[in-house]
This record gives structure tokens, sequence and C-alpha cells, in this order.
């Protein structure tokens, strides 16, 4: 296909077009903290990167890889591990890993070629650390070893980008960050030997050690994540621009931003999350993912039961409809149509329109060209039409 893909770059604030469909890209994604199942504000993260792949396989770019980390290094995990006593930090985290895993496997979203857990790797990130202290960018203190906001600041400047969106936050910041924490206490197992005595690397640390191992200077870098992240990525830029071999940082930063209940942040820690497996056992992986994906990625949801439910309407319209016809299959045999909805993904993910598009064209539509282009279009975004066809 001759479309090519336009994203909006976080980091920039302006949209960038990948031109080159033969140059290797690698998409890293931040993973969940894996502490508990994921809610659909997770999942609606999941499908940002879901959709990417599959609208560039689409289109023609072909060497696609997909890492992921996993923060199963956290306070949350071993907290919990305190609490319930009956299973260690370790096992719990590699629980709810394999849960989120699973959960995104029914759902149909595309999960990562490589799964980066924090503990995988502990021992690249002391090296990651050490130097950063070795180029003196960084000192050791009794509480753990941190990286000179100073250099941060320096490195901002030296590469004009200080007064972009995604780290002016930081840019303000005069604390200085902390990459490697020491531990005191006896009891805590959560520890790992290194030069500076035991303890456990900083949030920040672990995925700019995995971009490092994963993502060459000659590959075209897509970094997703959810939009309230700003702080870590500013992080993870000053890592990269500085404390590794090659320096490299993404190419286009692409967000999506947060699923809301009344006007606050879903979160776990807050009581208000939405578990993804509790969502399906009401409502089918499909409507689930015609809902989040009718907005654009860019827009906050407002998350309310009677949206999802209307969508699951709108969905189940769609499957009646097809299984109305005989015959169907999956071919993009209406071009005009095709192109259309491909024009709209193409451009900034626009998932919203897209599913407008084929909302009406299904519904409306007595063509058989029409329905087997819904089918393709539908199969191509991830809906299992399995059942219906």
């Amino acid at each position: 296909m001759t479309a090519q893909l336009k994203l909006f770059d976080n980091l920039t604030g302006i949209d960038k077009t990948i031109m080159d469909k033969s140059k290797p890209i690698k998409i890293f994604n931040c993973g969940p903290t894996v502490s508990d199942f994921i809610h659909i504000g997770h999942f609606r993260n999941a499908l940002l990167v879901d959709v990417l792949i599959r609208i560039l396989s689409e289109i023609g770019y072909k060497d696609v890889l997909y890492v992921s980390n996993v923060s199963n290094i956290s306070q949350k995990i071993y907290n919990r591990s305190l609490r319930e006593k009956d299973r260690s930090w370790s096992e719990l985290g590699m629980y709810y890993m394999y849960q989120w895993i699973k959960d995104l496997s029914v759902c149909n979203v595309i999960t990562p070629n490589i799964i980066m857990p924090d503990t995988n790797h502990v021992n690249s990130i002391i090296n990651f650390v050490q130097n950063l202290l070795n180029m003196n960018v960084a000192y050791e203190t009794q509480k753990g070893v941190y990286y000179k906001i100073k250099y941060l600041h320096d490195i901002f400047d030296k590469n004009n980008i200080k007064n972009l969106p995604l780290i002016k936050a930081i840019h303000d910041n005069n604390e200085d960050i902390l990459i490697w924490e020491k531990v005191f206490d006896s009891s805590d197992n959560m520890v790992w030997n290194s030069p500076w005595g035991n303890g456990r690397p900083g949030k920040h640390i672990p995925c700019s050690d995995v971009i490092d191992q994963y993502c060459g200077e000659d590959d075209y870098l897509i970094h997703c994540a959810g939009d309230d992240l700003y702080y870590h990525h500013s992080c993870e830029i000053s890592h990269n621009l500085i404390g590794k071999k090659n320096s490299k940082i993404a190419d286009i930063w692409v967000y999506n931003s947060l699923v809301n209940v009344e006007d606050q942040k879903m979160g776990k820690s807050l009581g208000n999350s939405v578990p993804l497996r509790e969502l399906i056992k009401r409502y089918s992986p499909e409507s689930i993912r015609w809902y989040l994906l009718s907005f654009k990625f860019s827009s906050v949801i407002k998350y309310s039961e009677k949206d999802l439910s209307k969508a699951a309407l709108e969905w189940e319209k769609i499957e009646s409809k097809i299984k109305n016809f005989k015959k169907v299959k999956r071919s993009n045999d209406n071009k005009f149509y095709y192109e259309k909805v491909i024009a709209e993904l193409s451009n900034n993910l626009n998932t919203a329109k897209a599913l407008q598009i084929i909302n009406a064209q299904t519904v409306n539509s007595i063509d058989i060209s029409v329905i087997n282009t819904s089918v393709y279009l539908l199969d191509m975004l991830g809906f299992n039409i399995e059942n219906i066809i």
C-alpha cells in the first residue's frame, strides 16, 4: 500500500510520518506494575500498541518487534506479599504478570515479542548504574545512588529539548534521581548484592536498560505509554542520552490518555479501578474493544457503564447485520470504503473515525462487497469475527 503512518510525537509536539517502510521498527511499551489484575485503563494502553502493530502491518511496515518491560520490583508488590503471607513477592509478581498476558490473550490483543521483567536484568542495571558513577554524573550516599539533576538539565540544553512538553516538568525539578536504593532491613528480601551493598533498582533505570538492550541506533523506535508518565520518560531520556552505549531515545513518543472515573484517574491505589476480567464476565471482549476504540487515543475517557452498554449494543447490531448475509468472507472488495478507513487509521490511529465509518457502512448497507470489507477491517482491527461469518 502507498499509505504511510503519521503519528503525533509527544516529545516534540508535532506529527511525524514514518517514511521508510524497509527500516526495522522497534516498539517499546511501558508495561504494568504487576501487583494486581489489570484494569480497563491498562487495557487501553495495550490496545494502543495492538492497533499500532496491526496498521503498521496492514500498510506495509513488515519488520516490527514489540518489546515491553514489566515492573515486578515494586514496594506495592512487596507490601502485598507481606499482607497475604501465602506467596513471596517474587511469586506474586510472576503470577500477576502471567494473568496480564492471559487477559490480553483472551481479548485477542497482540502480546510483546519480548517481555522483560525487572528481575531478569538486575545485573545489567547494576552495570548501568556503575557506568553513570564512572562518568561522574551520579554519586553514592548512605541511602543509595543518585543521578545528578544538573547533568540532566545540561543534556536537555545541549540537545535543545528543555522546553518540549514531555520534559518540562522534570526540567523544573531540582531533586536528584534515585537510581539504586540501598536496603538495610535484614527482613527485606527484595534485594540484590551490588558494589554499594544490598539494594534494588530505582523506578526509572529498568526501562532505560531494556531500551538499550533491544533498540539499536539504526532502528526506528516508537515509545508507547500512558500520558501520566512524563516524569518517568524524562528520566529515561536523560539516562539513555548519556549513560549507555548507543544513546538511543525514541523517534516518536506515542501516548494514550487515561481512563477516568468521575474525573479522577482510574487506579488500583485509588480504589476505583475496573478490572478487565470482571468486565469480561458481563461484556464480550469485542464490545469492550469497540467501546475503547470509539475514542481517539489522545482523548480522556470518562468511564461509565452506560456508555459501555451503548457500545455493546452497537457491536451487537454489527454482528447481527453481518450474520444476515450468506457467504461472507474477509475481503477488501470495496476499495473506496477500505481506503477511507485505512486513511483514518494512518492518521494518528484515528480509531474513533474509523469505527464511525465501519458502523455506518455496515448497518446501512445491502451490498455484499461492503459487508466483506467490514469483516476484513474488523478482523484487521483485532475483533474476533469467527463466530459471525
